[in-house]
């Protein structure tokens, strides 16, 4: 399994890829959490396979190593100490600036697209926390750093 640790910059609380808006339903990877990929070789069977348009979402993510479209992964990351695993299909990998490649995954359920973005969305909340307690000397109060983020990055999640 590769792993790789995202560095994007500090304040990328945001979710969407670059170059991409909220209608095109692609979520970047939250910034600072350790993803890990492998190749799959069998077809992913789950509640109900998706197609663009079937309330699916994708995910973005970058690595170093190029992953040809059309690749079957299986990602996986730990939170809050429970590994999540989700399977897709490569949509595409384009050459980023840094000499990476950002991928982007499309999801192969409906289920795995819900679950997925509830978990990206918890990352990115954990990053923020992370964020502000480094810009305070005494303990943050998580409940009121966790409603901040979600009134003011929340609904640039993609919807399923």
């Amino acid at each position: 399994m590769n792993n790789l640790i995202l560095t994007a910059p500090e304040r990328k609380y945001y979710a969407i890829c670059e170059g991409f808006n909220n209608t095109d339903r692609f979520i970047h990877h939250a910034a600072n959490y350790p993803l890990a990929y492998r190749q799959i070789y069998f077809k992913h069977q789950n509640d109900a396979t998706c197609d663009d348009d079937q309330g699916c979402i994708g995910l973005c993510f970058e690595t170093n190593e190029y992953i040809k479209t059309g690749t079957t992964l299986e990602i996986s990351f730990t939170v809050h100490g429970e590994l999540q695993k989700f399977h897709g299909t490569v949509t595409s990998a384009e050459t980023r600036e840094n000499e990476k490649y950002e991928i982007r995954l499309w999801l192969s359920s409906k289920a795995e697209s819900a679950s997925l973005r509830i978990v990206e969305q918890v990352c990115y909340i954990e990053v923020y926390l992370q964020y502000q307690q480094s810009r305070q000397e005494a303990p943050i109060n998580r409940e009121r750093i966790t409603a901040e983020w979600i009134s003011c990055y929340a609904a640039n999640f993609p919807s399923v």
